[in-house]
């Protein structure tokens, strides 16, 4: 399942579980599988942030807005703000892409692909350009749909950077 799609800055290549290896993209899909159980996906009441503490720089929590128009970025982990030169909590993802459309469009397609089809994504992302909003060469990252009734109203994301030089 290798589906490549090159945007002017940024390389996305979906793939699978077996080829992420990112422990911190691993062992949050683990605790997302652990909490959906038998069903599509968990509520975002499941969350507990005690129990994925250490994975928290890693964390985002997206709210998925008018159907997957757009999307709020609630909760964004330390590690992913560091990633990008543009402040990316508690903002809405078509503001952010406004001021780094270099990178953010990309995400928009993904967070609403993974809530609109109730399925985990799996991508590894290459950044093509060193003067974009992107501070990273390398991304590995999952997005998991949250919510109940067969509708997202959340999007989740655990993800790895492996930072440009002198970031």
């Amino acid at each position: 399942m290798e589906l490549c799609v090159l945007h002017e800055t940024a390389l996305f290549e979906e793939v699978r579980l077996e080829d992420i290896e990112a422990e911190p993209v691993r062992a949050g899909f683990a605790y997302w599988t652990a909490l959906r159980g038998e069903r599509d996906f968990p509520t975002r009441d499941e969350l507990r942030p005690h129990a994925i503490k250490a994975l928290l720089r890693h964390f985002v929590l997206i709210r998925v807005v008018d159907g997957g128009r757009d999307f709020h970025m609630a909760i964004v982990g330390d590690s992913v703000q560091r990633a990008y030169d543009v402040p990316l909590h508690n903002r809405f993802l078509s503001d952010i892409i406004k001021h780094a459309p270099a990178v953010m469009p990309g995400w928009m397609e993904r967070y609403r692909r993974s809530a609109l089809s109730g399925k985990p994504l799996f991508f590894r992302v290459t950044s093509m350009v060193e003067d974009s909003e992107a501070n990273f060469i390398h991304r590995e990252v999952v997005v998991l749909p949250l919510g109940s009734d067969g509708i997202a109203t959340h999007v989740i994301t655990f993800g790895t950077h492996e930072l440009r030089p002198g970031v």
